[in-house]
């Protein structure tokens, strides 16, 4: 080593020496940058962490929903205010009926018989539950329901076609099935 003065002050020279260096094998990232780690590459309690903190935020989005759900009904059912009533008075609502709920059915039914718009008259009947192929629909997953239970029930014995059974699993939101038979 050698000692160079400049100024007054001493500075020392040092000699660098190339090592070779050893590093891990680089692991690539997903996304643009390479810099997302998949799931399976980050510790056991890293991915804890992760699961954890997606089921509180999937907690806390649910409650947001059920509270939204509970105030939408509640306001639906709230009594309509006096224009509401007075125009739904003219079509021939019941005093007792005359809720919000109400007055958006009778606006659409308004709105589809006075400007025609199609939409809102297709709208009204799909509330009602009147819709053709709403209806061919329920009845088709119906018979398909009772298939697969009296499949499942030990009732009929499994047929061979090669093709497997889908089952459609439609709401019923409170509204009624006629079956033909039962008219």
């Amino acid at each position: 080593m050698e000692e160079k003065k400049r100024g007054g002050k001493k500075k020392t020279e040092v000699e660098t020496v190339e090592a070779e260096v050893v590093s891990e094998p680089e692991v690539k990232g997903v996304g643009g940058n390479g810099n997302l780690l998949p799931f399976s590459l980050r510790t056991e309690e890293e991915q804890r962490a992760i699961r954890s903190a997606g089921g509180k935020a999937s907690v806390e989005a649910r409650r947001r929903k059920k509270e939204l759900r509970e105030f939408t009904r509640d306001f639906l059912m709230q009594t309509a205010n006096e224009s509401l009533q007075k125009n739904m008075g003219v079509l021939g609502v019941e005093a007792e009926e005359m809720t919000n709920l109400a007055a958006m059915v009778v606006r659409m039914f308004s709105k589809a018989v006075n400007s025609g718009d199609l939409n809102a008259a297709r709208t009204v009947i799909e509330w009602a539950g009147m819709a053709p192929m709403q209806e061919i629909r329920e009845n088709e997953a119906i018979a398909k329901l009772s298939q697969v239970m009296q499949l499942t029930s030990g009732g009929a014995e499994e047929e061979e076609t090669g093709a497997e059974d889908v089952v459609f699993y439609i709401p019923n939101n409170n509204r009624t099935v006629i079956k033909k038979d039962e008219e």
